[in-house]
């Protein structure tokens, strides 16, 4: 049953290279081995989005999920290595590697925002040790609807201002 599953979950063309074998887990190691190699040239390609990714005229949301996005597919190809030591670990060296692991996507997705975000950027960049990124994205958002509710304010009140004065001064004439 589990090799005819596995046999309709690829392609005709897999399926046809998967016909000499006929155990479920030498189908399943002979698919992970041809797949599971890490892709050099798309690992290049990922990293480069990522340097060349910046806010511009996307929301913070948007640009998050932009970067979010590459970063996963990263992850996925070029996992962070675990400890498979039989002996509990007492160098903390795993931990280590994913908190800087972290640090860099914080770092990233502070370097990429636009300039007005320049005083929350400061503010999370001086913090020891760096906030998660789920954290950090949670508080720029905040600070990007502070910034629309204030921007709108003063938009609001200058057309206000200029409709009042065009219709004074029309009113004068």
């Amino acid at each position: 049953m589990v090799v005819s599953w596995l046999n309709r979950s690829v392609s005709a063309t897999i399926t046809q290279s998967l016909s000499g074998i006929d155990n479920a887990i030498d189908i399943w190691n002979d698919l992970r081995e041809r797949y599971s190699q890490g892709d050099a040239t798309r690992i290049g390609d990922l990293y480069e989005e990522i340097y060349a990714l910046k806010q511009n005229n996307l929301s913070v949301s948007e640009y998050f999920t932009a970067l979010k996005i590459i970063w996963d597919e990263l992850t996925g190809l070029r996992p962070i290595p675990s400890c498979i030591c039989l002996t509990r670990c007492a160098c903390g060296v795993s931990n280590r590697i994913k908190s800087y692991h972290q640090d860099d996507h914080v770092i990233k997705f502070l370097k990429g925002l636009n300039e007005n975000f320049a005083q929350i950027r400061s503010h999370i960049s001086m913090t020891e040790p760096l906030p998660a990124i789920n954290k950090v994205f949670s508080l720029v958002l905040e600070f990007e609807r502070q910034l629309g509710l204030s921007q709108t304010g003063v938009t609001d009140s200058k057309v206000f201002f200029t409709k009042g004065m065009s219709n004074s001064e029309s009113n004068d004439a």
